[in-house]
């Protein structure tokens, strides 16, 4: 009888070495797949959620380990109504959902596990597709405004032309007449003018040239934009940098990151002008860590409208009455060819926050 128990108990901790071999093993793999996998007991508590998920989800191991999926994130919700309405055993679904700052898009699928018909439990797999989709908007969007731009641009020309011909030759002689006369074409240049700065638009967004990459002084890039403002704007320009006078090198195209700090200053401009802003100032800051390099843009008008500001990040996305929407969209391109990362917020005391976060670069300019 004791050689059976002991038979018995060598089986015992065999099984059990081969289940904790197993484990070991799938979490090694779990480990090195992109995608989040979560697996989940029958009452849908986590019970083995790989590091991508973790990562995805913005969460630690033991703030997932044993709590409900649904509870720590309800937008995983309908996913689990799904396999229940539809007796499903791998429904997909697409979920918007905001983690922390970000609203992304995940693909989710989830697989229902069974043993002699008992349901034992779950496994969820999901990938962020947010910038996959946001890619092919915006490969989308930027065809048609290569369409657009062309079809508009041509007749332009003659437009004009013909208004500067109308002024010349047909300009009455009555004074009251040609007052009148004057108005008229002048709003026609005016309209033309405009269409050709929206048509600009379209074709910078449609066609953004590749950066070249140099070694650029960040200190001087904000310098530079007490240069550029237009004086006329009556917006006063507070520009603040890191206190040592070591210069701060990022890879970049000057051209480039030129046009992206003067487009969003022109956007404060407006939007405090539009809002009747009384002393309108803007704040350039920069500041340095071991990596990055944060450029950051604030001004003091109304800020971004809503609580998902990454949504003017997409093209045609504006909330000004003659804003093309393409200024924010164009320059997260930039910055995004150029390795970084571009944020919106607002200010706690008003205004919005744009940060442009870049690699920093060593050596010298």
């Amino acid at each position: 009888m004791l050689d059976d128990v002991s038979s018995s108990r060598e089986q015992l901790v065999q099984a059990n070495r081969q289940l904790d071999a197993r484990r070991e093993f799938t979490e090694a793999v779990l480990g090195g797949v992109s995608s989040g996998v979560i697996g989940l007991d029958h009452q849908g508590k986590i019970t083995l959620p790989n590091q991508a998920a973790c990562e995805l989800l913005e969460k630690r191991f033991d703030e997932l380990y044993g709590h409900e999926l649904t509870v720590i994130q309800p937008a995983f919700a309908p996913l689990f109504e799904y396999i229940d309405q539809r007796r499903r055993i791998h429904p997909e679904l697409q979920i918007d959902m905001q983690i922390g700052r970000r609203k992304v898009i995940l693909r989710t699928r989830v697989t229902s596990e069974r043993v002699d018909g008992r349901l034992v439990g779950y496994v969820v797999t999901f990938d962020d597709v947010t910038d996959f989709l946001s890619a092919q908007r915006k490969a989308a969007w930027a065809d048609v405004a290569r369409r657009i731009a062309h079809e508009i641009k041509n007749p332009l020309t003659p437009i004009a032309l013909a208004t500067d011909r109308l002024q010349k030759k047909y300009r009455p002689s009555d004074e009251v007449d040609a007052e009148k006369f004057d108005d008229y074409v002048s709003i026609i240049s005016r309209q033309v003018n405009d269409i050709g700065r929206m048509v600009e638009e379209f074709s910078q967004f449609a066609r953004m040239p590749a950066p070249v990459l140099k070694n650029l002084d960040a200190r001087k890039l904000l310098t530079e934009q007490k240069i550029l403002l237009d004086p006329n704007s009556q917006v006063s320009l507070d520009i603040k940098l890191p206190e040592d006078d070591a210069p701060v090198y990022i890879s970049a195209d000057a051209g480039l990151m030129r046009q992206v700090i003067t487009n969003l200053t022109k956007n404060s401009v407006e939007n405090m002008q539009d809002n009747n802003m009384t002393a309108p100032k803007i704040q350039l800051s920069l500041q340095a860590t071991d990596e990055r390099a944060e450029i950051e843009i604030r001004d003091f008008g109304s800020g971004f409208a809503g609580e998902d500001t990454s949504m003017f990040l997409e093209p045609y996305v504006t909330t000004r009455e003659k804003g093309t929407g393409l200024g924010l969209a164009i320059a997260q391109k930039i910055i995004s060819d150029h390795f970084g990362e571009i944020r919106l917020d607002n200010h706690p005391e008003g205004g919005a926050v744009v940060t442009l976060s870049m690699p920093l670069a060593g050596g010298e300019e």
